[in-house]
């Protein structure tokens, strides 16, 4: 069984790792291009130069500030943080803090995190709805909480 102590310290790690993901700085992505079918393409992320993730959440804590790092592009994919889950520029997150959205060359994009920010933003790319992932928002006051 699930005991009380066992619960806490799985919580523990996994705010832990919540933390460590929110206070990278800098988040490098480019698209994974494997075999000829558009519906196998992905995005990798890596997190302040660890080893690339395909596909990874990105955690973010409101008021902070952070740098995408996207190449790769080829002229066909496009890097959008949007609202929803979709491709294209109908969803793109217009709020503030954002440097640039849309993006269709390699680009740092800065984003100022806002107190305001939604909950779950997600990162897609223009033109290919399977190359996508989730940008989650964490709280930040003394220290992280879930």
């Amino acid at each position: 069984m699930n005991s009380p102590k066992a619960l806490a310290r799985v919580w523990a790690c996994i705010i832990v790792l919540l933390a460590t993901t929110a206070q990278a700085n800098e988040f490098a992505i480019s698209p994974i291009l494997s075999g000829a079918k558009h519906d196998t393409y992905s995005w990798n992320v890596s997190v302040d130069g660890t080893p690339p993730i395909r596909g990874q959440t990105v955690y973010l804590a409101r008021g902070q500030t952070y740098t995408f790092t996207v190449t790769g592009l080829a002229g066909i994919h496009s890097f959008y943080i949007n609202t929803q889950d979709s491709i294209g520029s109908a969803n793109a997150y217009t709020g503030a803090g954002l440097s640039e959205n849309g993006v269709t060359a390699a680009s740092g994009i800065h984003f100022d995190v806002p107190l305001n920010a939604p909950e779950r933003l997600y990162y897609n790319c223009g033109n290919h709805a399977s190359m996508g992932g989730v940008i989650e928002m964490v709280i930040f006051r003394n220290s992280f909480d879930q």
